[in-house]
């Protein structure tokens, strides 16, 4: 629209491709669910995953979170100490707390190195220390963890290690995706989630045990509900919607609706575990393609974010580690003050911007009967206190970085970012 600025123009805050030609193959694939004609979506699915992510078993469920709780259950047996506990970052998700509350499982915290957003080796180490035997390592906005600072920590305790990519897709560790790790890995086929389905998540497990154990749970045809035809018609429609409002010109409009929910993070209670719908897995494959070039649209976006930075002396940016290339979710900065830290924070909303996680994961209700009480940081000077996590809480914004950005909309950001950093 050449010459003319729409008023009524909001950033998304990330974007996944879902085009009509998607949307027809999931009307078309999610049909299985009720007339059995034609290859079942989800096979092929699966089969494309164990051959992407290296993974020896690969189960397909109804979102990311029920992947990771599937994960923690089947983690936990395979440690054999009912005792056991899972670490979790103190700062996250929250649908983190949302699966270890499914799973039932006491829960560790280890801290964040807000420089970098991964494992502080420290506070992981300690973790470990306290009986965590199953470890949730989640990279955040698509920037990689860098597992050689991690991995002698891990090396020694030899914990059961859970890679939740689920922000992941177009981000690589040594060459390999993030999702390629871990005994047990999780990704997300969510909204805004850089590879979507409308819904659904997987779990890959890798080695004679993990892979043994989720193969031994997929032979079991009543472990795992089906999501059936509701499934896939609330897949289809959800995708349809994301499909005719994940524009900027539209977005204003649902953002504004209270019930929707959109740029605000809840906790949400765990619903009942399903298996993905048909839809899904067909929009899945059908958009893989096109999320593939999004996510070199957004690390070329975040490139250019990084250099207005750089032009203005501002070093607020966070970095992947040598090793690893950026899938650029979002592109995360630290900010005194988060987005009321930017020199003009409603325009910053506008152009995307939004605040992290509003609270660290110790700090939920649902977790406290799950977490001890009053830990002692072993100093005696108190309750045990995440400063990382904390520090993220107070400062981390994050800036879109997807396709449907303006260039001149990342300068206009880049210049709200304040100096001093």
């Amino acid at each position: 629209m050449s010459g003319f600025a729409n008023p009524f123009r909001r950033q998304l805050p990330a974007y996944s491709p879902v085009h009509l030609g998607a949307l027809a193959v999931g009307a078309w694939r999610g049909s299985v669910s009720v007339v059995p004609f034609g290859p079942d979506p989800r096979r092929r699915l699966a089969r494309q995953l164990e051959a992407a992510y290296e993974a020896e078993a690969v189960a397909l469920l109804g979102s990311g979170t029920q992947a990771l709780t599937l994960a923690l259950e089947l983690g936990r047996r395979l440690v054999e100490d009912p005792r056991a506990a899972v670490a979790l970052p103190a700062y996250s998700c929250f649908d983190l707390a949302t699966a270890a509350v499914a799973a039932g499982t006491p829960v560790r915290f280890y801290d964040l190195d807000p420089a970098t957003l991964g494992p502080e080796p420290t506070s992981l180490a300690r973790a470990m220390e306290d009986g965590a035997r199953v470890v949730v390592i989640a990279p955040l906005f698509g920037i990689p963890v860098d597992w050689d600072r991690i991995d002698p920590v891990l090396s020694r305790w030899r914990p059961v290690v859970v890679e939740d990519a689920a922000q992941g897709h177009g981000a690589r560790w040594n060459g390999a995706p993030l999702g390629s790790r871990g005994e047990f890995s999780v990704l997300s086929f969510g909204r805004g989630k850089g590879w979507t389905g409308g819904s659904g998540g997987a779990l890959l497990a890798r080695g004679e045990r993990a892979g043994g154990g989720l193969l031994d749970l997929l032979e079991d045809g009543n472990a795992l509900p089906s999501a059936g035809v509701g499934g896939s018609v609330r897949t289809w429609a959800g995708a349809g919607a994301l499909w005719a409002v994940a524009r900027p010109d539209l977005y204003r409009i649902p953002r504004a609706v209270p019930g929707l929910g959109l740029g605000e993070t809840r906790y949400r209670e765990p619903g009942p575990m399903r298996t993905m719908a048909a839809a899904a897995a067909g929009i899945v494959l059908a958009t893989g393609g096109r999320a593939e070039d999004e996510a070199e649209a957004r690390r070329r976006n975040a490139r250019e974010l990084q250099e207005h930075l750089a032009r203005r002396g501002v070093a607020a940016g966070v970095t992947p580690p040598e090793g690893g290339t950026a899938g650029y979710l979002r592109f995360p900065v630290r900010v005194p003050g988060a987005v009321e830290g930017m020199t003009e924070p409603r325009r910053a909303r506008f152009l995307g911007a939004e605040g992290g996680y509003p609270r660290i994961l110790p700090t939920l209700d649902a977790l406290r009967s799950l977490a001890p009480v009053g830990e002692e940081d072993g100093t005696g000077n108190g309750p045990r206190r995440w400063p990382g996590a904390e520090a993220l809480v107070r400062e981390l914004v994050t800036l879109p970085t997807h396709s449907r950005t303006r260039s001149t909309e990342r300068a206009e950001l880049a210049s709200l970012v304040p100096g001093g950093r």
